[in-house]
């Protein structure tokens, strides 16, 4: 086989005893039809997981790695790469999920950790290279997707159509170059430049948009679904909505050839005013709910006092 095919996982594997089945039919037997395939991997070795917005509470982390069959995997210890002077400027902007950048510094885990697997596996130097990550149920063969891209010349990046929020889906994508693979793997680099342009926190699929718009790799979106598998077991219950016309603007923005013409400039200015939208909403929401918090708290101030 002429063509050589790289998948790279990372993150958390939860427990791959619940993911792997659906990983090896939809993605690595169908990669196998087409080529020479080596798996990738970078995993933290978290014992246990602390996740309250996902409901997990010292959870044992599932070390079942070898399932995976891999040619390299790494791994470190969470959080000591936080400590890099790099990543101080996050802090500044806020944290817009009011959880003491918990979700943030869960982002910078997500980013370095891919970064890492797709280190590795560039001495491969593979056609294809697919980001998936571990902890995800995936409903829908990849097979297409791999064949088709084989034979595309463009340096494309392929990312899911739902989910979009204010930038792209960011949980898995199928890159058919080297380029394109950089750009999105090692889209971490570009926080600092994000946070300098932007002046608003840190926002996952934000920065894919933004690492994906000043490069000049492509997108095409994709249907393929994959659901989120708790450590406790529980698949989170995901909305996989066509896409909207923000994300068809968004594409039209990056897939343009002259990025300085007038009708690109003007969506431009679309999605610039939906995310503004979005902060004020975001903002209104935060002090809503701040108000009602600190009423609620002079109410059973005032019940004591009666009773």
């Amino acid at each position: 086989m002429s063509e050589k095919i790289s998948i790279c996982f990372y993150g958390i594997t939860r427990d791959l005893k619940k993911t792997y089945p659906s990983i090896e039919e939809n993605i690595i037997k169908p990669a196998k039809k087409y080529g020479e395939v080596k798996i990738f991997c970078h995993f933290f070795n978290n014992k246990y997981i602390n996740n309250k917005k996902s409901g997990e509470l010292n959870i044992k982390n599932e070390m079942n790695w070898d399932l995976f069959n891999y040619e390299k995997l790494i791994t470190d210890s969470p959080n000591n790469f936080l400590k890099n002077k790099f990543f101080k400027n996050i802090y500044k902007y806020g944290d817009p999920h009011l959880d003491n950048f918990k979700t943030i510094e869960n982002l910078m885990h997500q980013l370095y950790s891919l970064k890492k697997a797709y280190k590795i596996s560039e001495k491969f130097n593979s056609n294809l290279t697919l980001f998936m990550r571990p902890d995800l149920l995936y409903l829908d063969s990849f097979e297409s997707i791999i064949k088709n891209n084989l034979s595309i010349k463009k340096d494309i990046i392929n990312l899911a159509s739902w989910q979009s929020y204010r930038g792209l889906n960011d949980r898995f994508s199928v890159c058919n170059s080297s380029y394109s693979a950089k750009i999105y793997a090692n889209r971490i680099e570009q926080i600092n430049n994000y946070l300098n342009d932007v002046r608003r926190p840190l926002h996952g699929e934000e920065l894919l948009y933004y690492s994906i718009d000043r490069s000049n790799a492509k997108i095409f979106l994709i249907n393929h679904r994959a659901s989120r598998v708790r450590a406790n077991g529980l698949i989170k219950k995901e909305s996989f909505k066509t896409p909207n016309h923000l994300i068809i603007i968004k594409r039209f923005i990056i897939n343009q050839q002259n990025k300085s013409k007038i009708l690109t400039l003007f969506f431009r200015l679309i999605v610039y005013f939906y995310n503004k939208l979005l902060n004020l909403n975001r903002l209104k929401n935060f002090y809503r709910e701040y108000l009602r918090s600190r009423i609620i708290k002079i109410l059973k101030v005032f019940k004591k006092l009666i009773y």
